[in-house]
């Protein structure tokens, strides 16, 4: 006789409580990777149920007032196919696709650049989540660079140039700037 199992639901990995993270570009330390072993859940598109191993990431950051906030992805099947949630996202992050073999667990401690958006809840669409839209690696010196913009120095007033008497010709051509020509320019990249 064959004994029927209780499904288990890969929904949350991790218990973020009832705060939602705030909409936007943030820089984010994965503060937790979870994997679970042979989770059963519902095929893609299927009523059928397949047993499956899923991680997921835990993200943390803080926002420009001191607020800790903290926002997961979804449950990801383990994979290294190159069509998988788990490889894209990694590739996304990585800025270049992962080795097979290699551990994702490493990159807990690791910073990212997350978008976090809102979107209502598939199961429950009246209450709205905190997911993760997009993640890409975070910029060298991203630490460093002040959080506001500067403002632009002003302009000084024209002065205006003394005339000539009849114009000089010359066999100069001029040349488009080059970067070492921006040294003046508050704002060179």
């Amino acid at each position: 006789m064959a004994v029927p199992k209780q499904t288990v639901s890969t929904g949350p990995l991790f218990d973020l409580g009832d705060r939602i993270a705030p909409c936007g570009t943030h820089s984010a330390t994965c503060i937790n990777v979870r994997d679970l072993f042979n989770t059963e859940r519902k095929k893609f598109q299927s009523e059928e149920i397949e047993t499956v191993d899923v991680t997921g990431f835990l993200f943390g950051f803080r926002t420009s007032d001191g607020q800790a906030h903290r926002v997961a992805t979804r449950a990801f099947k383990i994979s290294g196919s190159q069509k998988s949630g788990l490889f894209n996202f990694l590739k996304s992050w990585l800025g270049q696709a992962p080795k097979f073999g290699w551990d994702h667990r490493t990159m807990k401690g690791r910073k990212a650049l997350i978008v976090v958006a809102h979107q209502p809840g598939r199961t429950r669409p009246g209450q709205m989540f905190a997911v993760i839209a997009s993640i890409s690696p975070q910029p060298a010196r991203h630490d460093e660079l002040p959080a506001q913009t500067p403002a632009r120095a002003p302009v000084p007033a024209h002065t205006p140039r003394p005339t000539q008497s009849a114009p000089v010709a010359s066999s100069h051509v001029a040349s488009a700037p080059s970067v070492e020509d921006a040294g003046d320019d508050p704002l060179a990249f």
